[in-house]
């Protein structure tokens, strides 16, 4: 947990010091301390043990963070190959944890109405048991992400620590199935975006079954 907490602190140093440097016309040396803060991320997130699915959902989100404002267009051709080299040893870093990942999420049993799959995954869509996220595809995988995302806000007043909890396992199974289709043509420009509704969604998901719990608290 303290290393997980020393890796929010590394994000927040990165973000400051792309708002810092934003001020400098340098494009170049922008992007030189924007991807020396990424690497200086990974280093952090590399060292880090028994992440859970709620932790790794929180570090795709900000990995996420940590690469929207690089552009290799305003790089040199060594800073392309150590971008090159970053965006792999992410990528090999998220494989590694993704069966464990995926068996995880398949091990929550999640209840849900035919209205909350509707609601959340989209009109027409049928699932055969809990765990069967086919209806997801490389096609669908963004839209699908960003109505989800769309309907927890909507309940973001209303919904219980208890509804809150099952969104977050629904998110999760649906999670799962994003690894999957990752390997089957899921675009780089769609991840990216769904990267970001990712990180979007932890904070609206944290903030808000903080707030449904304290409010419980507060009722009994």
């Amino acid at each position: 947990m303290q290393q997980f907490k020393k890796m929010k602190k590394l994000i927040l140093l990165a973000v400051l010091a792309a708002g810092f440097i934003a001020c400098n016309s340098n494009k170049g040396a922008e992007q030189s301390v924007e991807l020396d803060n990424l690497n200086a991320w990974l280093d952090s997130v590399s060292n880090l043990e028994n992440v859970t699915v709620e932790q790794w959902t929180s570090i795709e989100g900000e990995y996420a963070m940590a690469t929207m404002s690089i552009d290799t267009a305003t790089m040199d051709e060594s800073g392309k190959v150590k971008y090159t080299e970053s965006v792999s040893r992410w990528e090999m870093m998220k494989a590694a944890n993704m069966e464990k990942m995926n068996a995880e999420a398949a091990a929550v049993s999640v209840v849900m109405t035919p209205e909350m799959i509707t609601e959340f995954y989209g009109p027409g869509i049928i699932m055969a048991n809990e765990n069967d996220y086919s209806f997801m595809t490389a096609e669908n995988a963004l839209a699908i992400y960003e109505n989800f995302y769309d309907r927890a806000v909507f309940h973001k007043d209303d919904y219980t620590s208890d509804q809150w909890n099952l969104v977050k396992a629904m998110y999760e199974k649906m999670d799962a199935q994003k690894n999957v289709v990752e390997k089957e043509g899921l675009k780089t420009s769609d991840n990216l975006k769904i990267a970001k509704t990712k990180a979007k969604f932890v904070v609206l998901f944290n903030t808000n079954k903080t707030e449904a719990k304290i409010e419980e608290k507060a009722a009994n």
